[in-house]
């Protein structure tokens, strides 16, 4: 006698095979391994291919872009300002042999208003550094102790001044931020197009030899412990 329950277990194997053989296979930065080879278009024009870009180290720097609907990440707008400083206007780019290169899961329409929007958005950063609440709100005042603590610059940028120094690419259809398992719609309470803050520095040859993926928005290493890496890490 046939047993009945065949044709459903028939069905739900079925099933899962579909699924599985849908799922993307891993494909992340692993340290100590060269990072597969990608191309994106450069906001502004023209073509990034990472095979062609051997002979430098490079950090790639994931921004987290949106912090929510219309609103950007502050953090980010400082830590741009931060690392075009550090490593161009200290020239620490020349001395390291680096590449900074910066990616953002968005259109270029869209890297045009994060830029355009930057100093702005510093200011909000800039602002709360200063907050007078902090007399009085014991939650405000560890936040102004923390932010001059980890964000001690002031940078000086009008709207529309935005510094470009680096290249900026666009991962408009998220390909590599998917790849690499950092692009989230939805992370720390808001739900918006972003990428989980990250950093991948990668070698004359190619190869990963540092990588940071950020659990919060606020914990990135500074550009201080960037420069202790490389100098450990990378020949120059």
């Amino acid at each position: 006698m046939q047993s009945k329950f065949f044709p459903i277990t028939f069905i739900i194997i079925c099933l899962c095979i579909n699924v599985f053989a849908q799922k993307k296979p891993l494909d992340l930065a692993i340290i100590g391994e060269p990072l597969k080879d990608f191309s994106l278009s450069i906001y502004g024009g023209g073509e990034f291919q990472l095979s062609h870009e051997i002979g430098k180290n490079i950090l790639l720097v994931f921004p987290r872009g949106y912090y929510d609907k219309d609103v950007w990440c502050d953090i980010c707008a400082y830590e741009y300002l931060d690392l075009v400083d550090e490593f161009y206007n200290k020239k620490l780019a020349e001395k390291y042999n680096l590449d900074l290169v910066f990616i953002l899961p968005y259109a270029d329409s869209t890297i045009a208003k994060w830029l355009m929007d930057m100093p702005e958005v510093y200011e909000s950063l800039e602002a709360g550094k200063h907050n007078p609440d902090s007399l009085t709100n014991e939650r405000v005042m560890t936040w102004v102790h923390f932010a001059n603590r980890h964000y001690p610059k002031t940078f000086n940028i009008k709207r529309g001044e935005t510094p470009q120094p680096f290249r900026i690419l666009s991962d408009e259809k998220h390909e590599l931020s998917e790849r690499l398992e950092i692009f989230r719609t939805e992370w720390w309470g808001t739900a918006v197009n972003q990428n989980m803050p990250t950093l991948i520095l990668l070698d004359t040859d190619g190869t990963v030899v540092f990588k940071y993926i950020s659990q919060h928005t606020i914990d990135r290493p500074t550009s201080i412990y960037l420069m202790k890496i490389m100098d450990a890490l990378i020949q120059y």
